[in-house]
């Protein structure tokens, strides 16, 4: 198995614990986004496809996918009390 695939297996398995840690909901276009986003990342990281572009709409929903993470991980320790809203 080559890197490029173990690497995606990888990072499957991590969203799907995070998912189910987090009862977060992240939809098939969510997973293919953050896929996308991060092979991006790594080819500006390892000097390849450095003329990949990603859509700035992709950009603009990675963000929004990552927010929503960010915020699940902040009310799971504790730091947000939904109820005061």
């Amino acid at each position: 198995m080559s890197a490029s695939i173990n690497s995606e297996y990888s990072l499957i398995s991590k969203l799907e614990k995070m998912q189910a840690r987090l009862n977060l909901n992240l939809s098939e276009k969510d997973i293919k986004i953050i896929k996308k986003l991060r092979r991006a990342r790594n080819s500006t990281i390892h000097g390849y496809n450095r003329n990949q572009e990603v859509e700035r709409l992709e950009l603009y929903e990675g963000y929004a996918i990552l927010s929503r993470i960010i915020i699940h991980k902040y009310i799971e320790k504790g730091g947000i009390n939904i109820e005061s809203y």
